[in-house]
């Protein structure tokens, strides 16, 4: 073009020049934004598999509750932040009345099955986005609630408790009904999550000591504790009752 030293003909080849440089910028402009919007896709694809890995890693695979790691971190979180909490926090530690004899005459699959409902019952009777629900290890479970009183806490307990109880469950012709104990500790001035826990521990085998099926408190323990009346099998004809805590099965003997 520069050689035929006409315009015209350098005009066209520099813009052609110029086009193809700029179709080029113009596809590799378009690469690079496919390249990040596949990165930007990859991480959060990569983010939500670590999510769902701590989620995991946080809840028990049988309920999908909390699980005790979680719980031990919810524990030492409410105790150090209590003194801005308007309310006193409480724990509560429930524990299936004679699950071994559950597992041993109906097998493992119909114990899983009396673990879950029951951690339903928990979950539908703490319902507030702050009350915390764990599974503690086999049959026990924990209830954290940070904003309440003892008094709402202790109806909330016996309802949960008779809630349970109204469970039924069967295995063939066999028909049963499970109960609980439940040990209360207010959070005290100077508890930690580990000390808060045993002493809901303590009251818990207060609760079973005393007969099960019952609702015991820290402050409680060596004081008298009520005697509550245990629930009839789900089957049993009216008026035959078992004993607290108890699992029979109607026509024969615990």
């Amino acid at each position: 073009a520069f050689a035929a030293n006409d315009a015209d003909v350098i005009r066209r080849e520099a813009e052609a020049v110029v086009q193809v440089v700029s179709d080029v910028m113009e596809q590799r402009k378009k690469l690079q934004q496919e390249q990040l919007q596949l990165l930007s896709e990859k991480i959060q694809r990569l983010k939500a598999e670590l999510h769902e890995a701590r989620e995991s890693a946080a809840l028990d695979p049988l309920t999908q509750l909390h699980n005790r790691s979680s719980l031990d971190s919810q524990l030492e979180r409410v105790a150090d932040l209590s003194f801005l909490m308007s309310a006193t926090p409480c724990l509560l530690m429930i524990d299936i009345d004679h699950f071994k004899s559950i597992n041993d005459r109906f097998g493992h699959p119909i114990g899983d099955e009396v673990i879950r409902r029951v951690a339903d019952t928990l979950v539908r009777n703490f319902l507030r986005r702050e009350d915390f629900v764990a599974r503690y290890g086999g049959e026990e479970f924990v209830v954290v609630v940070p904003d309440s009183s003892a008094h709402a806490v202790r109806q909330r307990a016996e309802r949960v408790r008779q809630s349970i109880a109204e469970i039924g469950f069967s295995k063939g012709k066999d028909h049963f009904s499970a109960t609980c104990s439940i040990g209360v500790a207010v959070l005290g001035p100077g508890d930690t999550g580990k000390s808060w826990l045993a002493r809901a521990d303590a009251a818990l085998y207060e609760a079973k000591t005393a007969g099960r099926n019952r609702v015991v408190f820290a402050d409680d323990v060596g004081a008298s504790v009520p005697s509550i009346p245990a629930a009839r099998p789900v089957s049993a004809p009216p008026g035959r009752t078992i004993s607290s805590g108890s699992l029979r099965l109607p026509g024969k003997t615990s």
